[in-house]
């Protein structure tokens, strides 16, 4: 993701975005999800194997799991993708990063994938929604938090100054330390 991210507020889109699936628990949800489907296939495998005989079970089970995985675990995992984007914006927002800025990251995605010839792929067989839907759904999420940001310029001007006093502050004390090393001969 370094690759794409290029400023703080990019950073903080894809930060953001992860926290947003902790937020949102996806994690658990998947667990359990996964292990109820896969009992709810076992079962039914089972059941077809004991009316039917034979590899009918075997069959069955291998129809079941191609169709959970198309109807329910990609659709399912594309929908906690843009949860998470929207938590992500919200929380950039909060944290006085311009959520405006999120959409750029997979913007330099999608140019990178057309670049290598990945463009083409069918978001319908992706864990992912595709990055025009994405830089789209972040645009419009991004602009409608930063109208939401309005009124706290000056929290935000405060915590900026903060951000910038705290970076010159963890330089200058990395160049103490250092030059520590040098008095010492080391």
């Amino acid at each position: 993701m370094f690759k794409y991210a290029r400023t703080e507020s990019e950073l903080a889109a894809v930060m953001a975005h992860e926290i947003g699936h902790v937020l949102a628990r996806h994690t658990g949800e998947k667990v359990t999800d996964t292990g109820v489907l896969s009992l709810v296939t076992l079962a039914l495998a089972s059941l077809s194997g004991v009316l039917f005989g034979g590899d009918s079970g075997a069959s069955a089970f291998k129809i079941l799991t191609v169709g959970k995985s198309f109807l329910y675990e990609l659709p399912h995992s594309r929908d906690m993708e843009r949860e998470a984007d929207l938590i992500g914006v919200e929380l950039m927002g909060r944290a006085c990063f311009d959520p405006r800025d999120a959409y750029k990251v997979f913007e330099r995605m999608e140019k990178d994938s057309k670049r290598k010839g990945e463009g083409g792929s069918n978001s319908y067989l992706s864990t992912h929604p595709s990055h025009g839907e994405r830089v789209g759904n972040l645009k419009k999420w991004g602009g409608e938090a930063w109208e939401r940001m309005k009124g706290r310029e000056e929290e935000c001007l405060e915590v900026n100054e903060r951000w910038k006093e705290m970076r010159r502050g963890g330089r200058n004390r990395k160049r103490e330390r250092n030059m520590g090393r040098d008095d010492e001969g080391g």
